[in-house]
């Protein structure tokens, strides 16, 4: 005759059991969904640093935009809409990817292959001095932080790559 507690004991590790697949399935997919995530994240920004409207405000912030400070930047461009839809697009894409590398909601070395590491590398030093200006007349010391990051995250990950900054100058 089958003891009741036998039986009990072996429905209760059935259960636990069942509990533990669950729990392992579980986390399983939560683990595919932020890959998926990551790499749908990583075709996009993919995507936007190859975009023609991205890739033209690139073009006219290193070749049409001439200047070596903010004052100056904000002397000539300022009020000119196009310069300055330039300059918002550029630091907004940047501060976005940024953001995605510092909470690693994009694969970095998958971008890098996508011509971050130049993209980043040309217009960040160009951008950076009017940064620093909107940061002071904000009052504001985290402004395009992200920028910041995503250019030291480059610079760290990829010391030996290629400063394009001085290859980018007017013709």
């Amino acid at each position: 005759m089958v003891d009741i507690a036998l039986l009990q004991s072996i429905s209760y590790t059935a259960g636990a059991l069942g509990v533990c697949i669950a729990a392992f399935y579980y986390v399983m997919n939560l683990q595919m969904a932020r890959r998926k995530m990551k790499i749908d994240n990583t075709i996009l920004y993919g995507n936007l640093l190859t975009d023609k409207e991205m890739v033209i405000h690139w073009r006219n912030i290193l070749f049409d935009q001439q200047f070596s400070s903010f004052e100056e930047w904000d002397t000539k461009y300022r009020s000119d809409p196009e310069a300055y839809s330039n300059y918002f697009a550029i630091e907004g894409l940047m501060g976005m990817m940024g953001m995605c590398v510092k909470e690693d909601l994009v694969d970095f070395d998958m971008l890098c292959h996508r011509s971050l590491v130049t993209w980043t590398l040309a217009v960040y030093p160009k951008i950076k001095p009017i940064n620093l200006g909107f940061r002071a007349i904000y009052n504001d010391p985290l402004y395009a932080s992200y920028c910041d990051y995503l250019y030291d995250e480059v610079v760290k990950r990829y010391p030996n790559a290629v400063r394009p900054s001085d290859r980018f100058k007017p013709q």
